[in-house]
């Protein structure tokens, strides 16, 4: 795979509402994530899935950046901010990450047994929003960190749910870091 095809396995989404009401007067995208404008890092490689996670966390008032990637070893290099993430202005460092468990090349449940084993310098709630409520996949992933798993719906309305369910989430383990550090 080449560098520019790579670069082009990441998208990027803004959402324009907050999260929670108090700003920061940092852009979405820009600088460190805030309580008001996160960053959400979602490893799908199923184009209609992510598209429809992005248009729900708009729809459920989420706000701050989605940053998409394909397949679990993306995940873990936009993680460590491995070429071609290294630019942390520009792919900062997410707040929340949510994997599918069945991705190519790395699974979504070998990316979580990766994240439970590092120490990153920043709080990470991490969970699984995934194509199949296979009970033993949830029990591993849960076993493995997950602070969620939800088995994508088939309704938008519910996946707005989940994704509300999820924007607090990543707010109150924001609001939990910046109290405490």
């Amino acid at each position: 795979m080449t560098e520019n095809s790579k670069k082009q396995n990441v998208n990027t989404r803004q959402m324009p509402a907050p999260i929670l009401s108090r700003q920061s007067g940092t852009t979405p995208g820009t600088g460190p994530p805030t309580e008001a404008h996160p960053t959400i890092l979602v490893a799908d490689d199923n184009n209609d899935d992510t598209f429809f996670l992005a248009q729900a966390f708009m729809k459920a008032g989420a706000s701050g950046t989605i940053h998409l990637v394909r397949d679990g070893q993306d995940a873990i290099d936009y993680l460590q901010g491995r070429h071609p993430y290294g630019n942390r202005a520009q792919f900062p460092f997410p707040n929340l990450f949510v994997v599918d468990a069945n991705l190519p090349f790395v699974s979504g449940l070998e990316v979580l047994d990766w994240v439970r084993r590092q120490r990153f310098s920043q709080p990470l709630v991490v969970g699984v929003l995934s194509g199949t409520d296979h009970e033993p996949d949830m029990e591993k992933a849960l076993a493995l960190g997950a602070k969620f798993y939800f088995a994508k719906p088939h309704k938008f309305e519910d996946l707005v749910v989940i994704a509300r369910q999820l924007a607090d989430q990543c707010a109150a383990g924001l609001s939990a870091s910046q109290t405490s550090g």
